[in-house]
């Protein structure tokens, strides 16, 4: 699987357990670590993020950007600090952070339980 995210939303409490699922054939499989997953839907919450062991939640897709946002700084930061100081323009300038951020190869693979 080509992904750095695995997304994860749910609208019933039914099928909550399919979210453990996912996690349990991650580390089954020894790949647990390779991506970060993030939960989301109508009855779950940051509690049960934190029992499951997922990376994150989200209560709707504007939270759940941040969220991408927030768990792929570290490769934002590293990227950045890739900057050569005699490089033409200055990281207030309009564009540097865009151009830089936009170097980011991030893929998320979402799906419904």
């Amino acid at each position: 699987m080509d992904a750095d995210i695995i997304a994860i939303s749910t609208l019933m409490t039914t099928t909550m357990e399919g979210m453990t699922g996912v996690l349990k054939i991650l580390e089954k499989e020894g790949i647990r670590g390779k991506f970060k997953v993030i939960v989301g839907g109508g009855p779950v919450s940051q509690a049960f993020a934190d029992k499951i062991g997922a990376d994150g939640y989200a209560a709707n897709a504007a939270g759940s950007v941040r969220l991408v946002r927030r768990l792929t700084e570290k490769s934002r930061v590293q990227n950045l600090a890739q900057f050569n100081p005699t490089e033409k323009g200055h990281p207030k300038s309009k564009g540097w952070w865009e151009d830089r951020c936009g170097r980011l190869d991030i893929t998320v693979l979402a799906a419904t339980v």
